[in-house]
């Protein structure tokens, strides 16, 4: 009986604390975007620009690390995020969780692609950094990067919704991220790249709060 009882506090206990580590991750998902604007406003500062795209070579060459920190500490950002994403959805079952773990993967992996063109951009030659082919396609690669979290996002909200998880919250979540990603995809990358973060940071919250919610 005694080893019984045993067995079931673990088996409880299990998923309250991956609920708990995976609802924490995802609450300090701001964080990592915080770092990144203050690392991307010290870049703008430095060169003197507003645009990337009007870098010249001179500048990039004032700005190196500058730029090689920004790159670094934006898919960290991202990842960070999406690790939440992946432990929260890896195990669940059904077509719109599987879409949210594929997405959520997809938007990290067009991260990486686009952090190795532009750190790859550090030594062009051409007049200003707009006419570098590569970094046309870093932009887009990385716009599409964003897309995707929203997609991981609206698929996961409803999943949380359908399986009776979260079910207010995540349909709140699906419907922002949905909104947001229309707005993003028609402006071109109109919306902030780390709003992405609040969307994560209330699916934090709401697993820190649920209970008996298996993660």
């Amino acid at each position: 009986m005694t080893s019984q009882k045993a067995t079931m506090a673990t088996t409880t206990a299990e998923p309250t604390v991956g609920r708990s580590r995976t609802g924490l991750i995802l609450a300090l998902s701001p964080l990592p975007f915080a770092v990144l604007v203050i690392t991307l406003l010290t870049a703008v500062a430095a060169s003197g620009v507003e645009d990337s795209g009007d870098i010249t070579p001179a500048i990039m060459t004032d700005i190196r690390l500058q730029w090689i920190g920004v790159w670094i500490v934006y898919p960290l950002a991202l990842i960070f995020g999406s690790v939440g994403m992946f432990r929260l959805f890896r195990s669940r079952r059904g077509a719109l969780a599987r879409g949210a773990l594929v997405a959520t993967c997809l938007s990290v992996g067009c991260m990486l692609v686009s952090t190795a063109l532009n750190l790859s951009l550090t030594g062009f030659s051409a007049e200003r950094l707009g006419a570098v082919t590569r970094y046309d396609v870093a932009l887009e690669v990385s716009l599409v990067s964003f897309w995707l979290a929203w997609v991981a996002l609206i698929c996961g909200g409803l999943a949380l919704r359908l399986s009776g998880v979260l079910r207010r919250t995540g349909l709140v979540v699906a419907i922002l991220a949905a909104l947001l990603g229309i707005v993003d995809v028609a402006g071109h990358g109109a919306v902030p790249p780390f709003v992405v973060s609040f969307l994560w940071l209330t699916l934090g919250i709401g697993l820190i709060k649920a209970r008996g919610v298996p993660s």
